[in-house]
């Protein structure tokens, strides 16, 4: 195959002979082309140099027309786009200067702002003294924006490459320039518009955005397609920043908005035009949702049907069963023992209990007797408990389809026949888009080009350490497909510095040892130890440490892969943070033909979301001598062997030595009986029960014992016990005295509340009193002895003031910060909350906090979303999952609402209380970020779920009457917390802030490569 000229990544496949010339598209970058050989030909010097007079008398007429109407608007569009002020404006390719004419005669008075150059012009070309004849290196002075119209077209790769450096060398920062690529409708049609000939100076080339993209930002520029128009872009220099194209149109620098208005005819129709094609996209986009979700409905009625009939088939099943159990039943009812007995059950339910206890201890002995029969009996009597098992069964299988593939709601009863709910049309459009889209992620942020590897082989060269890292691979019985590209995965690693320990554990598979046993003889790195008895995972993971020499082991599983930088990011971690144990990062999945899918962008460390799942594997590097002090892995652990060791691990060092690499470095295979298929936890129970143990066992090391339950998806939930300790807790509730939303609160906090030692301080206005409903209602509860009402003067409201002021006041050595509009659902509410925020280290505990309509209004608050902050997985229903469970499992969080919240009161005083610059938002976000700066951590918890009111009592904080205090307050906290919002270390850089439900971010807030300039690592040796 021809590789790609523009991308050189992708292959060349044919796609059309028109008229005699034959046009090929590349399968990555999908750039259109002419034979690459008639390419290099051009770049040797073949192609004849000026165009000829029968060209440009030709084109004459179509010219001038383009440059009153479309090149013009394109003009105006490249003003309006550009974030500097334009004072100085080029065409590139200008042709006759007709452009450069129309220019001047729309704005007469800016006889020096536009600029036009053309290497070869015709005879008959513009007598404006800006026109410039040559190229853009010998044009004087530097350009503020620009164009080039139908010019790329003509230019082969290196051409285009040595045109867009001579750009940057005249542009200033942040220059806008709008470029053409050249349509391709004539290479699609298969039509020749009379340029074709590519010896001729013809339409040789239509570049796309993503064969672009490398030859403009080698040079200094970021690339953003124009919305609606296909191979138009614009390029900016050296710019910071990429601004939506909705801000570009709608909010113009003023000076440029200034300059367009002085031809109003041609300001509104660059505005109307780059509007239009705007909402033509957008109205593109929704009519390809539209029929892709038709399409998916199709396809998942077909399922729908499939499983009500399964489940269907099912019960058929337990109905015979049942009917099997009830004729057996009958036979012991009328059989003799049963007719015999009947007088004495008569005769005994007349008896004291005592001797009716005697006699039925006879009477089951008799019943022994018939064991048979009673067994039959016994499970006729439990046949409820069957139906619950089997509709537990089905709702565990179809709500595992629901979080992989087909979001189908099961609703059951057990006393009537089956129902199956609606389809989630919101929930299944949303999973299907982001599988399309992480298919355009991967192809933009995580493919590596040549140029990308020989930039990582530059980093290598400059890290002061160089670190061995043995890649641990216990094999039993694995395919011979996915063994091999498990090998070579390794083998195909861009740091060099890696050994690969493999243990078999007496496979039975003939291409077992062959396979290993070439792989060790070409490749001195490859070191193989064959075990004489099977013992599982653990004992053959232990051999294979046995193998391994370097400072720190990664994990690999026999029939998954490593991507290619995958050892290089883990060395470079290890160079920036030289005393570092463990590390772990990104993962997703890999089908069996080879698809990734299920990107899983994790946070950084988070010691409550491992107690939910194995978050830290894949990929999970260890520091040898750490795993030796552990003593390995353990047997008896097999299925969370590797959760069993971080968890260990983790107990012999500090947060602070434990990493996390935000990138996708293991492809983990969706196999059949993987634990990585939609089925993997019913495949392999005993990995299940096996993590429960270890995950009970480290709680009880660390001196906080608590019982770990099934949590949905397979993940685990963990109840600490109470040690029967229950410090004062101090309720504080700022009020508006709003009783429809008061009483209710007041009424739940006191009647549900089982937590036997509390204070609910309720701070109000003085004003209140004035109002007779609200006074009566405050003298009432202030006759009970759990509450004290404390009356400030009337003043505008700042809860950040009334809460020190309370708190003060207050006698609880544990506070809770409590809304007026929450209501109380389980008794034991506050003894979850408090047990936790009893933990060591822990400082805040959150609970699930749910709208009436049962639909989540806090998960957890993630800093950056919005600007400043937001709440994850807002009005999703109540039982959604997450991202990943982390809707529904217990975690480590920058933040939690204080709405609802637990701390500890030496906490509170740590940090200085609220800081009462922020009067009504973001009070308690800058709380939390001051807590955790403090070294304290923050928890979220499912376990507690309260009802919420969002802003009932005191108004919404985009009210029109608080919407300028809102927007101060959100100024305030991006000048004094803006880097920390926007690097909250429990939401991935890979994710977006534009969404509230953990979406793929385009772009990262990382960068794909290291700053190889600006490396800088400081000479240290491992420990």
């Amino acid at each position: 195959m021809i590789a790609c000229p523009v991308c050189f990544t992708g292959e060349s496949r044919h796609y059309a002979n028109i008229d005699g010339i034959t046009y090929y598209q590349c399968d990555f970058c999908r750039s259109f082309y002419v034979d690459p050989s008639i390419l290099s030909s051009i770049d040797e010097g073949m192609t004849p140099g000026p165009y000829d007079e029968d060209y440009w008398k030709t084109d004459r007429g179509s010219a001038c027309l383009r440059a009153k109407g479309e090149a013009c608007i394109r003009a105006g569009e490249t003003i309006l786009y550009a974030r500097r002020p334009v004072y100085r404006f080029l065409d590139i390719g200008a042709g006759g200067g007709y452009l450069l004419d129309e220019l001047v005669a729309l704005f007469p008075e800016e006889k020096n702002l536009f600029y036009e150059i053309e290497f070869f012009p015709p005879k008959n070309h513009s007598g404006n003294k800006n026109f410039k004849i040559g190229t853009v290196a010998s044009l004087e002075g530097k350009v503020d924006a620009g164009v080039c119209i139908d010019v790329l077209g003509h230019l082969t790769p290196k051409m285009l490459d040595l045109l867009v450096r001579d750009i940057a060398e005249k542009s200033e920062v942040d220059s806008l320039w709008l470029f053409d690529s050249g349509m391709t409708d004539f290479v699609v049609q298969e039509k020749n518009p009379g340029y074709l000939d590519p010896l001729n100076r013809g339409h040789i080339v239509s570049y796309s955005l993503l064969g672009l993209r490398p030859i403009f930002e080698k040079h200094g520029f970021k690339i953003q397609g124009c919305p609606g128009k296909p191979f138009v872009f614009i390029a900016e220099y050296k710019s910071s920043d990429e601004i939506p194209f909705e801000q570009r149109i709608y909010q113009p620098i003023e000076y440029n908005k200034n300059l367009l208005a002085k031809s109003p005819l041609l300001y509104q129709a660059s505005f109307e035009s780059g509007r239009s094609y705007y909402y033509f996209l957008e109205d593109l986009e929704r009519t390809n949702w539209t029929e892709s979700l038709g399409k998916e409905l199709l396809e998942n009625k077909s399922t729908h049907s499939r499983f009500e009939t399964r489940f269907k088939r099912a019960l058929a099943e337990r109905d015979i069963q049942i009917q099997s159990l009830t004729q057996q039943l009958n036979a012991i009812t009328s059989s003799k023992t049963w007719i015999v007995t009947q007088h004495l059950r008569k005769f005994t339910g007349k008896m004291p209990s005592s001797i009716k206890h005697e006699i039925w201890k006879v009477a089951r002995f008799l019943f022994r007797l018939f064991r048979s029969g009673w067994h039959l009996f016994r499970r006729c009597f439990h046949i409820q408990d069957a139906f619950h098992r089997l509709g537990s069964n089905l709702i565990k299988i179809l709500l595992a389809g629901n979080r992989k593939k087909y979001f189908v709601i099961l609703y059951i009863r057990i006393e009537s026949m089956p129902i199956l709910g609606p389809v989630s049309r919101k929930m299944y459009a949303r999973y299907r888009a982001r599988i399309d889209n992480y298919q355009v992620w991967i192809q933009n942020y995580d493919t590596l080009s040549d140029s990308d590897r020989d930039i990582l082989n530059k980093a290598i060269e400059k890290f002061s350490l160089n670190p061995l890292i043995s890649v641990i691979l216990p094999v039993y019985n694995t395919p011979k497909e996915w063994l091999v590209k498990a090998i070579e995965s390794v083998r195909n690693q861009i740091y060099p510095h890696w050994e690969l320990c493999i243990s078999d554990d007496a496979s039975t598979l003939p291409h077992i040892r062959m396979v290993l046993d070439e792989y060790s003889r070409i490749d001195s790195r490859i070191h193989v130890v064959y075990r004489e008895t099977n013992g599982h995972i653990s004992a053959n993971s232990n051999t294979a440490l046995t193998l391994a020499s370097g400072e720190f082991i990664a994990l690999l599983d026999s029939d998954d892969e490593l991507s290619e930088h995958a050892l290089f990011w883990v060395a470079h971690e290890i160079n920036r943070y030289p005393n570092v144990d463990l590390i772990y990062s990104d993962e997703d999945k890999i089908s069996e033909e080879g698809i990734r899918f299920n990107p899983y962008f994790k946070p950084d460390w988070n010691p409550a979301l491992m107690l939910s799942q194995n978050t830290f594997s894949h990929l999970g590097v260890y520091r040898y001598s750490l795993v030796k002090k552990v003593g390995g892995f353990r047997e008896g652990f097999e299925g969370s062997q590797d959760h069993d060791l971080v968890l260990r691990c983790s107990e012999e060092t500090t947060p602070e030595r434990i990493r996390h690499i935000p990138r996708i470095l293991y492809h983990w295979r969706a196999i059949s009986g993987s634990t990585a298929s939609a089925s993997g936890v019913e495949e392999k129970p005993y990995a299940w029960t096996a993590g429960k143990r270890s995950i009970e066992e480290h709680l009880d090391r660390l001196g906080t014992p608590g019982v770990v339950t099934f949590a949905p998806g397979g993940h685990y939930r963990v109840s600490y016990l109470s040690d029967g300790y229950f410090p004062k807790v101090s309720i504080i509730m700022p009020s508006a005295c709003k009783l429809h939303l008061l009483k209710p609160c007041i009424d739940s906090l006191l009647s549900r509340t089982s937590y036997p030692d509390f204070e609910v301080l309720l701070v109000v206005n003085e004003i209140r009193y004035a109002v007779p409903e609200q006074a009566e209602f405050l003298n009432g509860i202030g006759a009970d002895p759990r509450v004290k009402v404390l009356v400030y003067g009337d003043q505008p409201f700042n809860y950040s003031k009334l809460n020190n002021w309370a708190i003060a006041q207050s006698k609880g050595s544990f506070l809770c910060l409590l809304n007026d509009d929450i209501e109380v659902i389980t008794d034991d509410w506050l003894e979850k909350l408090v047990v936790r925020t009893r933990i060591t280290g822990v400082g805040v505990v959150g609970p699930l906090l749910l709208y009436p309509n049962n639909r989540i209004q806090h998960a957890g608050v993630i800093l950056g979303l919005g600007g400043v902050s937001g709440h994850q997985f807002v009005e999703m229903p109540k039982g959604y999952p997450g991202y990943f469970g982390r809707a529904e499992n217990e975690q480590d969080l920058s933040c939690v609402t204080a709405a609802c919240m637990v701390l500890r009161r030496e906490v509170f005083y740590e940090v200085g209380g609220f800081n009462e610059d922020l009067a009504v938002a973001f009070n308690d976000v800058d709380l939390c970020i001051r807590i955790r700066k403090a070294g304290w951590r923050i928890l979220w918890t499912p376990e507690v779920e309260l009802y919420h009111h969002e802003s009932a009592s005191i108004g919404k904080h985009d009210s029109p009457e608080r919407a300028i205090l809102f927007q101060a307050e959100v100024d305030y906290m991006r000048k004094l917390w803006g880097k920390t919002l926007d690097n909250d270390p429990f939401y991935n850089p890979n994710l977006s802030f534009g969404t509230l439900n953990h979406d793929l971010a385009f772009p990262p807030r990382i960068t794909k490569l290291p700053d190889v300039d600006n490396l800088n690592f400081q000479k240290a040796n491992c420990i």
